[in-house]
């Protein structure tokens, strides 16, 4: 065995046969430190904006979806330009009190976050009497401090006059939900029905903001539907960046049957997909793995069909991806012929070793990825915590405890090699963050989505008194003081 190895954790992604992803979600963004005189971040302060750099093109997006710039967030930050500009033309026409415009990250004077060969926007992209009337539509809107319903329905029915290219529906959501426009759902359903889906449109971002405004007003229940009207967009259309956060606020919100149906339609459009890096296939398809695995969980699978069907169903169009003894190991679980838990801590410990050179590694990471698919179970069937979602939770949980392992240095060798043992306070907030970067501040789906993962797991441990009653009582108060404090970092 590598000595090397050996001092650091497997994640859960070596479960793979094809090369292991970058170790974070986020492979662009750099890794965050722990300060020495305090093992926490805070995720306010996560929210602040990323200082800005230069990106070409054709580098990888920083937004972490795996595809080049150009082909991600190059559309939606020149929207964001074209805002700013339109926003300073009628500056001297707004009152104080309108509702700010919805920027992108702010740059240093005289840079931009494109090769120096580009333009920041094509400012000829409009005739001149589109632009003109679009103008006269946003300076008569801004100067409405508390626009009214009435206001608001007139001016959106202006702008499906113009080009759909001219607006960009996403910003002008959010804004009609911070004026408190009394019927999202009918904006949502008005927009998504007379815009066509095209590139240029930016419905993929537009999804991607009803999904996140609808799930911070309670109003879940809309999430299905906008997932329906994704899928509507094809490999011209959609955007791999949005379809990643729409498939996170899906999952935040339990929604199992509808993250799988959109991953799985979009897989042979991602497989179309030259854009992407080579790791996003195999982050697809682990979630497409994970999902069908926690939806077999629901049931009572003693009988037919057979472990050979059950590995075909879970493996179906991502062979190429998932190993065949993870798959088995799941359709064992599934039918109940794994060998039961004994409820001990021991089937949390942290797997050492090069799981391609040590078959015990190996054995010791299928046996953890059982151990997961158990927890997701009872999460099913005392809490009716979708099985899927637990699970995809939990294994961003261990992975993210791997990673941090693996950074550590030093300090991770002092560290717990046992699961249960991170979910106490000590570092959870900082491993929290760093696992759930966004491009500006936190991607609070997936903190949500890890959150519960945590509190399924605790909820667990305690049923089978795998930890103290101390030390469980402290990591309930951790996980509320974190949960209270994603709300605040995201204006919750």
């Amino acid at each position: 065995m590598d000595t090397d190895s050996a001092a650091s954790p497997v994640s859960l992604t070596s479960l793979n046969h094809v090369a292991e992803e970058p170790a974070a979600e986020n492979p662009q963004l750099p890794a965050v430190s722990e300060p020495a005189r305090h093992e926490h971040e805070q995720l306010a302060a996560s929210a602040a904006p990323a200082k800005s750099r230069r990106i070409g093109r054709n580098d990888p997006c920083p937004c972490g979806s795996g595809k080049k710039y150009k082909k991600c967030c190059l559309p939606k930050d020149e929207a964001a330009a074209r805002a700013r500009s339109r926003a300073a033309q009628v500056t001297s026409n707004l009152r104080q009190e309108e509702v700010p415009i919805q920027a992108a990250p702010s740059m240093p004077p005289g840079d931009t976050i494109l090769d120096s060969d580009d333009k920041l926007w094509d400012q000829d992209a409009l005739p001149p009497e589109t632009q003109r009337r679009l103008d006269e539509l946003w300076e008569a809107f801004e100067a409405w401090s508390k626009p009214t319903t009435e206001q608001m329905d007139t001016f959106l029915s202006h702008l499906l006059e113009l080009p759909a290219e001219a607006t960009d529906w996403s910003d002008l959501f959010h804004r009609f939900a911070r004026a408190e426009h009394p019927e999202l759902p009918a904006i949502f359903r008005r927009i998504a029905k007379n815009v066509a889906h095209t590139k240029e449109a930016g419905l993929a971002f537009f999804y991607w903001g009803v999904a996140e405004e609808m799930s911070r007003r309670g109003q879940r229940q809309l999430l299905p539907e906008v997932a329906a009207e994704f899928r509507k967009l094809d490999l011209a259309s959609y955007d791999a960046d949005a379809l990643w956060h729409m498939m996170d606020w899906l999952l935040a919100e339990n929604f199992e049957a509808e993250t799988l149906a959109l991953a799985e339609h979009f897989l042979p459009i991602l497989r179309s997909d030259d854009g992407l890096m080579p790791y996003s296939m195999p982050q697809i398809c682990n979630l497409i793995f994970e999902l069908r695995a926690g939806a077999q969980l629901r049931d009572d699978n003693t009988l037919e069909p057979g472990l050979k069907r059950r590995t075909e169903e879970l493996c179906r169009n991502l062979e190429e991806e998932i190993h065949p003894d993870t798959a088995r190991a799941a359709a064992d679980v599934i039918a109940n012929r794994s060998p039961a838990m004994a409820g001990s801590r021991a089937e949390f410990d942290l797997v050492l070793g090069d799981v391609e050179e040590d078959t015990k590694a190996w054995e010791d990471c299928l046996s953890l990825f059982r151990t997961l698919m158990h927890v997701a179970r009872e999460a099913w069937r005392f809490e009716q915590r979708s099985p899927g979602c637990a699970l995809r939770g939990l294994v961003l949980m261990l992975n993210s405890v791997c990673d941090a392992l693996d950074s550590g240095g030093k300090k991770s060798k002092k560290a717990a090699r046992n699961l249960l043992d991170h979910l106490l306070p000590a570092g959870l907030e900082a491993r929290l963050v760093r696992s759930c970067r966004d491009l500006i501040g936190v991607n609070e789906p997936r903190a949500r989505l890890m959150l519960d993962a945590h509190e399924v797991l605790l909820r667990f441990a305690t049923r089978h008194q795998l930890l103290s009653e101390p030390d469980i009582a402290r990591s309930r108060q951790e996980l509320e003081r974190l949960k209270q404090q994603l709300k605040k970092a995201v204006g919750g």
